[in-house]
């Protein structure tokens, strides 16, 4: 039963993940952003079984195979789970969505409704064997895809009893060769449309993150709950770090670099970068509310809703007033993210700034003072569409030498010992000097120079800084 609930877990936190692909998920982009988020899910699966009851978990398996749904656009979906009777494993199902086919002839009645569906194929006990396409995918660790099914289709005529099948996959759940579990999914929304090879591709990698997850969790339920905590902690702290962009791009004329440093073991600040297309960089610098593990989970879920949106538009109004829409729909009213972000367009070496509550955005020009944007823009999450939320964007003509400074409030709310913080204006000093460092260079010199007024105050906020340098022609 642990190990039940323990996979049910594992999926209810899966959800998030589903939830950030729903999105307008056209394929394509879906498709980009689940290789984009490998790592999320390893870290919001790791503090289930503290977050979660059971009577959650049962909620949200049942959400989970309706977003796997959605993001493979399936008509019904069905999740099983590898359970031990003592006997021999077999496979159970544990959630569907949709009218998904009976194994064996079954009443009017139950098709009246698809829980009683549900409750009915849950009586089913699929043997792992060859002798069915479930159990043969289970033996195979190997997503099965069959196409176009017809009535000679002999694989599925032996296990289900409809004719109403027209295409058909089946993924499995497997961590380290162990095998943990079965996705399948049946017919596509879309008339006349059939699963294809990219189709399956999408389904063994959203299968692939949920088994990793699902491992994690068994390791801890075996561990102290002390050492659990610490354990968890400690992982989570590498799965954020590994949601961070691996290295900072150089763009046309523009060099980036970047800085991030949580205040606890996890922290609630990100930044990124996302291709919009050939010309357009979205650069991007977050805050969640609050510290810890809630703010590094709703820090996950803007960061994957972001990458869902950026590739539909270059508007960054658009862009922010629909992050904010799926926020506010998906967390609770306490939980809401600043942000500040930019569009570098490296043909016309302009840049487009907006930001959601976020910290002031520097842009220093050489022999000049620094100029100070504070378009106007409320934080992600807090308000809902009927307010006509309006983000303002400014356009930046850049120029050879220019320097934009993005930064969290961990950089100038930080304090020394008299509780005087290093403020605002401190820094827009350091960044009104005509520097000669580059841009990693002058991120360096920030924190030193943070770190020297701080003294030995320890770090109360997470600190994050991301600076675009203009280079010459």
């Amino acid at each position: 039963m642990l190990i039940f609930f323990a996979i049910l877990s594992v999926i209810s936190v899966f959800t998030i993940l589903i939830l950030l692909s729903k999105l307008s998920f056209a394929k394509q982009v879906g498709r980009r952003a689940v290789s984009d988020r490998k790592g999320i899910v390893n870290f919001l699966n790791s503090f289930t079984l503290s977050l979660i009851d059971i009577e959650a978990v049962e909620k949200a398996i049942e959400l989970v195979a309706r977003y796997l749904a959605d993001v493979i656009e399936g008509e019904s979906l069905c999740i099983f789970t590898v359970l031990d009777d003592g006997n021999e494993k077999h496979l159970q199902a544990v959630a569907s969505t949709g009218m998904f086919p009976a194994f064996h002839p079954t009443s009017d009645y139950v098709w009246t409704k698809s829980s009683y569906l549900l409750d009915n194929l849950r009586q089913e006990k699929i043997p792992i064997n060859s002798e069915n396409i479930l159990g043969l995918t289970a033996i195979n660790k190997k997503g099965l895809l069959i196409e176009k099914v017809n009535s000679e289709t002999e694989d599925i005529k032996k296990l289900f009893c409809t004719k109403n099948i027209h295409s058909f996959m089946a993924v499995p759940m497997v961590i380290e060769g162990e095998i943990l579990g079965i996705v399948c999914v049946v017919n596509s929304r879309n008339e006349n449309y059939y699963f294809n090879e990219d189709d399956l591709h999408l389904m063994e990698s959203l299968a692939n993150q949920a088994a990793l997850a699902q491992n994690m969790l068994e390791i801890y339920s075996e561990l102290g709950k002390q050492q659990r905590i610490k354990q968890e902690l400690y992982l989570a702290n590498k799965m954020q770090l590994a949601l961070l962009p691996k290295q900072t791009p150089q763009w046309g004329h523009y060099s980036i670099s970047a800085f991030n440093q949580a205040a606890e073991e996890i922290g609630g600040d990100f930044y990124d970068f996302v291709e919009i297309d050939e010309d357009n960089l979205l650069v991007v610098i977050a805050d969640a509310s609050g510290k810890g593990v809630p703010a590094c989970m709703i820090t996950a879920m803007c960061r994957s809703f972001l990458r869902a949106l950026a590739k539909k538009s270059v508007n960054l109004e658009a862009l922010l007033q629909e992050l904010n829409s799926n926020l506010f729909r998906d967390t609770d009213g306490s939980r809401f993210v600043t942000m500040g972000c930019c569009i570098i367009n490296k043909r016309t070496d302009t840049v487009h700034y907006a930001r959601a509550g976020h910290t002031e955005l520097f842009i220093k020009e050489p022999k000049k003072d620094v100029n100070v944007l504070y378009p106007e823009g409320t934080a992600l999450g807090l308000l809902p569409d009927k307010f006509n939320i309006e983000f303002e964007t400014v356009l930046i003509n850049t120029s050879p030498g220019n320097k934009i400074l993005m930064f969290s409030d961990g950089i100038n709310e930080a304090a020394n010992d008299n509780y005087q913080m290093y403020g605002i204006e401190k820094l827009k000093d350091f960044w009104d000097q005509d520097h000669d460092e580059n841009a990693q260079e002058l991120i360096e010199m920030i924190i030193e120079d943070v770190n020297r007024f701080a003294g030995e105050m320890p770090q109360a906020d997470d600190q994050t800084l991301v600076v675009i340098e203009r280079t010459k022609d």
